[in-house]
């Protein structure tokens, strides 16, 4: 599966008595968890993670390149 990145979330979600949406996202990874309110904000929310974890690719492979576990694969 080389290319494909997956990510994996957990959402919490809370509804009180009049119907506002509140919780917390947590990417499943790394364990960084956010809070939200209102339905609009998931989507939002998890576009947001997903954007950090691009924009950090390129270090984490670099970093997995020079590992000393993984001499000799290249």
């Amino acid at each position: 599966m080389r290319g494909v990145s997956r990510m994996n979330f957990i959402v919490r979600v809370e509804r009180d008595t009049s119907g506002g949406v509140r919780g917390v996202i947590e990417r499943v990874r790394t364990g960084t968890k956010e809070t939200f309110s209102g339905v609009d904000a998931i989507g939002a929310l998890i576009g947001r993670m997903i954007e950090i974890e691009a924009a950090e690719a390129p270090s984490r492979r670099e970093s997995r390149a020079l590992s000393p576990d993984r001499e000799g694969e290249q």
